[in-house]
Formats: structure tokens, C-alpha cells, sequence
């Protein structure tokens, strides 16, 4: 299914993603673009994207490199509000204001992206909604299957899991911790266990809150 990849470029796979997920949320795509690594480019779609929409949402560019223009851009045209969250994968996002507009900056790496969105953009379209409840996914409680060590605490840490009901309980198989550019772990797995900053893991036979994927 579609073209051959040329050599050195990858699937853009951040674009059907976001989009789903905006409208599984409850919003409707304005439009969806693909940008050059162009400052300019940047700020002219910035500047038209904000006259009519709420929520503009950019993927990669948020980090350090020399082509990441886009802190620098939305701080030149508007207001950058929070960059970089204690949270892996997802750290280098960014979230800024650009006249009545909210900006919304996720890493470009696909699960990472996935990830910044459930927690930061969805509960902000649900709330712009009106709804009470601001994360729509369902919960569960299911045993995790083996040690799970991270890597740096004072980090929250995001596992993806998969879930398989033995005949005395479920239980959450580690699918990956590490890894954010390898968005298999997302499809191969059924949902999120989050870890919190306080701890140097999760120990086998513990009990986990998996949040199931939308």
C-alpha cells in the first residue's frame, strides 16, 4: 500500500495519527500539512493556521537540533508557555499560545507524539468541550508479568503493554519502555502503564492501572 519509500526518507505515519486522534477526541481537522524544516515556512502556516483554528498541532521539530525552528518561531510570533516535561518518551514537547490559538508542539518520534497527545491535547479538546470526563480511556487492573527497571528516575515513564487473561488473572506483558521511534510497540500493544517519577520500576506480580488504548 502507497508509493516505494525513496532512499534516506521516512513513512510519515505522525500525520494519520494525530489526525485520528483529534477526531476520536471530538474535534475536526482543519487542514493537515506537511512543512519543510523552514523558518519561514514555519511561521507563515503559524500565522494562517491561527485565524482559523483553536488548536494548531506540530510534530518534530521541539528538540535542540540545528533544523528545529519551531520554540524559536512560536516565541517570535506568540508566547511559549511550557518546553519540556519529566516524562519519557515525550520530553521535549512544547506547548505555547499564538493569539487565540493553543500550540501544541509533540516530538516527532511516533510514540512519543502518540503519548504527549493522550495526555496533554486530548484532555484539552475534551475540556474545550465541556466534558467531565477529560480522558475518555477505559481502565483496568491487570498484573505485571516481569521486573520492569527505567532507566533515570525523576522521569514518569510510559510502558506499553499487552494484556492476556490466564485462567487466575490478567496480566500486563511489557511490550517496551524504551524505543519511542518504533510505533510497532504501540500497534502491538493493548495500553499505557504509567510510572511515576518516584520510582525505579515495577516489580513482578505488582498490580498496574493500564489505560487501554483509544
Amino acid at each position: 500500500v502507497g508509493n516505494p519509500l525513496p532512499t534516506n526518507k521516512i513513512y510519515n505515519s505522525n500525520s494519520p495519527m494525530v489526525s485520528s486522534l483529534v477526531e476520536t477526541y471530538g474535534g475536526s481537522v482543519v487542514r493537515e500539512l506537511n512543512i519543510k524544516d523552514n523558518k519561514d515556512e514555519i511561521r507563515d502556516n503559524l500565522i494562517k493556521s491561527s485565524a482559523d483554528s483553536q488548536i494548531i498541532i506540530f510534530t518534530g521539530g521541539t528538540s535542540v537540533g540545528t533544523k528545529d525552528f519551531l520554540p524559536e518561531t512560536i516565541h517570535e510570533n506568540g508566547e511559549v508557555l511550557v518546553h519540556g516535561v519529566a516524562m519519557r518518551p515525550g520530553s521535549p514537547v512544547l506547548i505555547g499560545i499564538k493569539d487565540q490559538s493553543l500550540v501544541f508542539c509533540l516530538p516527532g518520534t511516533p510514540v512519543a507524539a502518540y503519548i504527549c497527545f493522550l495526555l496533554i491535547v486530548g484532555t484539552t479538546i475534551k475540556k474545550m468541550l465541556g466534558c467531565v470526563n477529560e480522558d475518555p480511556r477505559v481502565e483496568i487492573i491487570a498484573t505485571i508479568s516481569k521486573d520492569v527497571p527505567v532507566s533515570r528516575m525523576g522521569y514518569k515513564h510510559f510502558l506499553r503493554v499487552k494484556l492476556e487473561k490466564t485462567e487466575n488473572q490478567l496480566l500486563a506483558l511489557p511490550v517496551k519502555l524504551k524505543g519511542s521511534g518504533i510505533i510497532s510497540s504501540l500497534t502491538q500493544s493493548d495500553g499505557i502503564v504509567e510510572i511515576s517519577e518516584d520510582r525505579e520500576g515495577l516489580k513482578k506480580g505488582e498490580k498496574v492501572l493500564v489505560y487501554l488504548h483509544p
